[in-house]
């Protein structure tokens, strides 16, 4: 089964995306966007096992998801 990234969970639903697959969250609630080095070190984490089959669903700061796009680019490129 596919799973469905969620960059951000923070207070919104995104119950209709798990129809495309099991949700997983990337980050959680406020996060320091300052702190970019932590924030990357997270976005890692959390997609190192993100497939070919997976979505990623941008949510929240625009610094999270350049990060979580910018990993996930490299990754399979």
């Amino acid at each position: 089964m596919s799973k469905v990234y969620v960059v951000n969970q923070s207070g919104h639903r995104f119950d209709g995306a798990s129809e495309f697959g099991e949700l997983v969250s990337v980050t959680e609630g406020t996060i320091n966007i300052f702190n970019v080095d932590r924030c990357q070190q997270e976005i890692v984490e959390k997609l190192r096992l993100f497939t070919g089959r997976d979505l990623l669903l941008l949510s929240g700061s625009t610094v999270l998801c350049a990060l979580a796009v910018s990993y996930l680019l490299d990754k399979n490129s």
